[in-house]
């Protein structure tokens, strides 16, 4: 089950390659966090479309503005059609409660 964020939505479209470098433990930090970190290298895209990322990167602060919230749900109070979001939602095979947090990655396109 996908389970995205706006950041990695986003990051996922602008690179290539998202490469995990170096594992940091919490105790290399003074005073230690309560969890253990990694440094990441980013490899961006170099044909990118700045024209789609900015549609999606619009469709997604929409969708993610409140986590807890159905897709629809926040779809309401945007200027999206609610009703073409629930015809989409259905056609792709999600139930219409779903959380953006759950929509795959490949399927965001066809909400715009």
């Amino acid at each position: 089950k996908p389970h995205h964020s706006l950041l990695s939505l986003a990051m996922e479209q602008a690179c290539d390659d998202i490469e995990r470098v170096r594992y940091v433990g919490r105790e290399s930090f003074d005073p230690p966090p309560k969890v253990d970190s990694i440094v990441l290298k980013f490899s961006w895209k170099k044909d990118r479309d700045s024209h789609l990322e900015k549609q999606l990167l619009s469709l997604w602060k929409v969708a993610f503005a409140h986590p807890r919230k159905t897709l629809l749900s926040n779809m309401k109070w945007s200027t999206y059609d609610v009703a073409n979001f629930r015809k989409i939602i259905l056609e792709l095979g999600y139930d219409e409660r779903v959380r953006a947090e759950a929509v795959k990655k490949e399927d965001w396109e066809r909400f715009l």
